[in-house]
């Protein structure tokens, strides 16, 4: 199934007849506004998942710290190797990122206006994880 297709079912448009070759400029034109317009949902749909997040207290008793990974510097914390309790080889290993609450800030409206030119954004980070999980 080509990605036009794809695109024209998605929109809700008639997929039984092929566009011919004169429409070539106006499906690519289609194209790019289907995947504006899916971008613009994706990000209003992260911007109220991130608005929801809230803070919450690390549970320490469930994992077991194997390793550090790396530092990440830009947040004044590390990424360390875990492993939820009661699982062993490669089974419940998590990659965690350990960054102090207080350069987190308590909601992400806070942090922005803390550091507004941040490249690292630990907010739109958690979203996502919330949004995909």
């Amino acid at each position: 199934v080509s990605t036009l297709l794809l695109l024209r079912r998605f929109a809700g448009l008639d997929t039984r007849r092929q566009p011919s070759l004169t429409s070539r400029v106006s499906n690519e034109k289609f194209c790019k506004d289907i995947m504006s317009m899916a971008e613009v949902q994706a990000q209003q749909q992260l911007d109220t998942v991130v608005k929801a997040l809230k803070a919450e207290p690390w549970r320490a008793g469930s994992y077991v710290h194997k390793k550090k990974l790396q530092d990440a510097m830009r947040n004044h914390g590390s990424v360390e190797l875990m492993q939820r309790k009661g699982c062993s080889g490669e089974k419940g290993l998590v990659a965690v990122k350990q960054m102090p609450t207080r350069w987190m800030m308590s909601s992400a409206a806070g942090f922005t206006q803390a550091y507004p030119n941040s490249s690292e954004q630990p907010w739109v980070d958690l979203g996502i994880v919330k949004f995909l999980n």
